[in-house]
């Protein structure tokens, strides 16, 4: 960056970010830019605030588009089974059952019930709810809860339901999160729970081919919630059956695929039971 763009980046008047500008150098003859730059140069480079980008959904982001902002904002995803193994369950831990969105009339319903059963199931695997300890958050209705933006172009959405501390509101959730949730109740989903439906307690999960919508929409959305509360993280996409965990530790997200339920709570309930110790 030369002189005279620092210079700029410094002016006393106001304090810029070099990320919301755009720069283009012009010849000195332009009409309307009569000054010289200060090393007497005849061509000048002048800023212009870039304008904002329209907003999209987290939904609405493309592959491609998310491939170019995990490394822009520093982040490293890699396979986490060979890197940090999860924690068994000990053989007399109790029942995991799977949860069937489709026993429910309608989305918000069943995301409600998934937080109910989500907390019971943290709960039977160790980690402390109530008072003294998490709760769960159903966060379906908040649909802009989260937000980020990438040099000019801004993303927005929400989750199902988020694991946090008990005194934490709806209004703060999202600087407050220590797990996430997105659930993938589509078609394929519907299919698995009316005929593969069982005990996930010693069943191994299915394989899972996420639809690249769910995906992307539970990547933005954790690049969102750290953005805004940058500690150790853990986010979840699941049909009830299936999980997928991404963990957030620095700038290094490991990823577990294939879970089952017992697997992904057991993991999950250890982690928030040491963030209380």
């Amino acid at each position: 960056m030369g002189s005279f763009t620092q210079a700029i980046l410094s002016s006393p008047k106001r304090q810029l970010d070099a990320e919301e500008y755009d720069y283009r150098v012009v010849p000195h003859s332009e009409e309307g830019l009569a000054q010289s730059t200060p090393e007497g140069l005849p061509f000048r480079m002048f800023y212009e605030l870039r304008k904002a980008g329209p907003v999209q959904d987290f939904s609405e982001t493309s592959l491609d588009e998310v491939r170019s902002i995990v490394p822009c904002l520093g982040y490293a995803f890699v396979d986490g089974h060979p890197l940090a193994k999860l924690p068994s369950s000990p053989a007399d831990s109790p029942r995991c059952e799977p949860f069937n969105s489709w026993d429910h009339s309608d989305k918000g319903a069943a995301s409600a019930a998934f937080a109910r059963h989500t907390a019971k199931k943290l709960q039977s695997m160790g980690c402390i709810m109530g008072e003294s300890g998490m709760k769960v958050l159903d966060l379906h209705a908040a649909r802009e809860l989260l937000d980020i933006s990438v040099g000019n172009r801004r993303f927005t959405g929400g989750i199902d339901c988020a694991v946090v501390p008990h005194a934490v509101s709806i209004a703060d959730a999202a600087k407050h999160f220590r797990v996430g949730f997105v659930r993938c109740q589509d078609i394929e989903a519907r299919r698995a729970a009316e005929f593969h439906l069982k005990d996930s307690s010693s069943a191994p999960a299915r394989k899972m081919d996420w639809s690249v919508q769910h995906e992307q929409h539970a990547v933005m959305a954790m690049l969102a919630a750290l953005a805004m509360n940058p500690r150790p993280l853990d986010f979840v996409l699941t049909d009830g059956m299936t999980f997928k965990l991404w963990r957030a530790r620095g700038k290094r997200v490991m990823v577990y695929r294939d879970l089952n339920a017992k697997e992904a709570y057991y993991a999950i309930a250890q982690d928030l039971r040491g963030d209380l110790l």
